[in-house]
């Protein structure tokens, strides 16, 4: 697979070439005036390409590439206090295993959404983040027979359910913008699209 960078440059210089003989030839334009037309065309193009200061991004900044750096560790972090959940606790070891793929597939689009960089930290800070915390507590009390806590495990499997539920509702929230967009291209496309009588298409009768 080619380098973005690469294929950046080859575009910027594909269109300064391209200005360059325009300016030279059809517009029989100075060669000097033609190189700073070219030039500034150039620049242009690498300014407003994906990755570039103006154009789309493609990587998140710093905080964004640490809290989901930050977050891949929390979900590797649930899935290792899932494994010492005793076996006796099947029903909380299911529901945790979920917790832990509805938080992957969350984070799965965080990452691969240059809109959706932004959510990385509140989803770190707000939802990953004390979901960790508190299995990773009640995973080592439970792997540790404690007879004091058994009140605090059963309050704690009586709410998993609830957890995945947030995290299902974190997921489609993720999506309402991208929802808008496609109602918004729907009612555009049906509005300018022509009108078209489905009776006579195929008709060769007349």
């Amino acid at each position: 697979m080619i380098n973005r960078d690469v294929m950046v440059g080859i575009a910027a210089g594909a269109a300064a070439i391209a200005t360059l003989l325009i300016c030279a030839f059809p517009l029989a334009m100075s060669g000097a005036a033609s190189l700073i037309v070219a030039a500034l065309v150039g620049t242009a193009a690498l300014l407003v390409a994906p990755g570039g200061p103006l154009g789309p991004r493609t990587k998140p900044n710093e905080r964004e590439a640490r809290a989901i750096a930050e977050a891949k560790l929390k979900i590797k972090s649930l899935r290792e206090a899932n494994a010492i959940v005793p076996a006796n606790r099947s029903e909380a070891k299911s529901v945790i295993g979920k917790i832990a793929d509805e938080s992957a597939r969350i984070l799965g689009v965080i990452e691969s959404d240059p809109n959706k960089f932004a959510a990385a930290e509140p989803f770190l800070n707000q939802c990953i983040t004390p979901i960790e915390s508190l299995v990773g507590q009640y995973a080592k009390l439970a792997s540790r027979d404690v007879d004091a806590a058994r009140e605090f495990l059963q309050q704690v499997e009586d709410g998993l359910p609830g957890i995945v539920h947030q995290l299902d509702k974190w997921y489609e929230q993720l999506h309402i913008n991208d929802i808008a967009k496609l109602m918004s291209g729907t009612i555009q496309v049906e509005a300018t699209l022509p009108t078209i009588n489905l009776k006579t298409v195929g008709d060769t009768s007349k």
